[in-house]
């Protein structure tokens, strides 16, 4: 299954929960549709100079990437990636849990 073959319903489910999260993550004056479609883009094109990869969150294929928004903040993206899509966005601090690691705390790597 990817993008294409889930639901458009399914896909307005996943991006709603996603731009609620950038806004009360991140504040107003993002374009959360341009910011979803680019981020699916850049991970189906493996554009691993605009996302790094963090960490495995689970082994059905999440994964966390840390990217730069468009006014230099770091933003860290939660993508389903069997489906290519981003489900969600952290802030750098926040901590999230992995299957069968302990949790994390989100920071920017030092090599970038």
């Amino acid at each position: 299954m990817n993008a294409i073959t889930v639901s458009s319903a399914s896909q307005r489910r996943i991006f709603n929960h996603f731009a609620t999260r950038l806004k009360e993550r991140f504040g107003e004056g993002l374009d959360a549709l341009t910011l979803w479609r680019a981020l699916a883009y850049a991970l189906a094109e493996e554009k691993w100079g605009l996302l790094h990869p963090v960490t495995r969150v689970n082994r059905s294929g999440r994964r966390i990437f840390v990217c730069r928004l468009i006014d230099g903040r770091w933003c860290f993206v939660l993508f389903d990636c069997p489906l290519g899509l981003p489900i969600t966005v952290f802030r750098e601090g926040m901590v999230v849990t992995r299957e069968g690691k302990p949790s994390l705390r989100l920071g920017v790597p030092r090599e970038l």
